[in-house]
């Protein structure tokens, strides 16, 4: 699990499902260690976690992230499994 990260960033990409936050730490894997985390909104949940991290970039508040040991499917970015917003 990453520490409570500040979200930097928050968006989609119009030609694909890519989503992203760029946070303010690194996380790993180190195959593609980065400072933005991405998924796609196609995915199960994936709209949910759209909408959930762009609530708490809004409000200010930090998230913290169980990233995988894996890239997301461009092989660049890191990917998670699940995340907690924190109201703190």
């Amino acid at each position: 699990m990453s520490d409570d990260a500040t979200i930097n960033k928050a968006g989609c990409h119009m030609n694909n499902a890519a989503c992203y936050v760029y946070l303010d730490q690194t996380v790993d894997p180190d195959s593609c260690s980065s400072n933005s985390i991405r998924w796609s909104k196609d995915a199960d949940n994936g709209q949910e976690t759209l909408s959930l991290l762009t609530a708490a970039f809004f409000a200010g508040k930090k998230a913290s992230f169980y990233v995988l040991d894996s890239c997301n499917e461009d092989g660049i970015y890191p990917t998670f499994g699940y995340f907690n917003v924190n109201n703190n």
